[in-house]
This record gives structure tokens, sequence and C-alpha cells, in this order.
């Protein structure tokens, strides 16, 4: 993503259509309202850069649903609500989409197309 902000004069500044605005303080202070956004939009510009900032497929509180194998060589469909160690373990090991779906007709599909691999 390319930066929005920049630094100038020892304050985050940020610029749109070739317009900048200064983080600093006028008598209104309506530049420190504009100096605020552009910092913490610099703070997470400088996560993204260091590799910090993950953009999760889903958000804590959300319903997922996961495709769990049984000791009997099946495998079932079970519910449960991500944490946020849930969502970004399973976005880490790159399972969304093959073993944890966001709906259920997902994992119903992926379920059903397991099955055909297993000649059932």
């Amino acid at each position: 993503m390319e930066r929005l902000t920049f630094e100038a004069g020892g304050f985050n500044a940020f610029s749109d259509k070739g317009i900048s605005t200064y983080a600093g303080m006028q008598k209104d202070g309506s530049i420190i309202y504009i100096g605020s956004v552009a910092d913490k939009l610099a703070e997470y510009e400088d996560l993204e850069e260091q590799g910090k900032l993950l953009k999760l497929p889903c958000a804590v509180g959300d319903t997922v649903y996961t495709l769990n194998p049984l000791l009997n060589g099946k495998t079932v469909i079970g519910e449960t609500t991500a944490d946020a160690f849930f969502c970004a373990l399973v976005m880490l090991e790159g399972r969304f989409g093959k073993t944890v779906f966001l709906t259920r007709e997902e994992a119903e599909a992926a379920l059903k197309e397991l099955g055909r691999g297993k000649g059932e």
C-alpha cells in the first residue's frame, strides 16, 4: 500500500490531491485533530511496512465453520466462535478456504469435494 503520510518539520502530515495539511496547533484547535489522524495513520503505515500489521479474514466473535476429521475416518463440520488467536492462527497456517470457512455453505461444499476425493 502506498503511504499517505510523511514527516515534515517534526510532525506527521498527510497529503490529499496535492494539498498538504501539517499537524500543528492553531487557535481554533482544528489542526490538532488533523494531526491526530495523521499520527494514527502514520503508526499503522509504519506497522505495515515492518510486517506487523495483519488483515485477518475474520473478526473476533465471528462464527466460523471447520472441517473436523473423526477417528472413524469421517469428517464433520464444526461451528465455533473465532477469537483473536484463532483468526491469526488459521490465517498464518493458510487454513481459510481449506479447513476453515466463513459460511456453512462453503464448508459443506468443501466437505462434498473431500468426499469425492476419497471416492465416496
